[in-house]
């Protein structure tokens, strides 16, 4: 998972380098992007209904 959360983080870096410049919002998205993927692989496991 931390591998994904890498990667999304990266991409974040390139596409919104200004965002990342301030300390609370990169801590931020990196809180948020990991709980994006825990979600995201939570629903491949278990075949969760994101919907509900």
């Amino acid at each position: 998972m931390d591998q994904s959360v890498d990667m999304m983080v990266q991409r974040l870096r390139s596409e919104f380098p200004e965002l990342l410049q301030d300390e609370d919002l990169a801590a931020l998205s990196v809180q948020e992007t990991t709980g994006h993927v825990t979600t995201f692989l939570d629903v491949l496991e278990h075949g969760l209904d994101v919907a509900t």
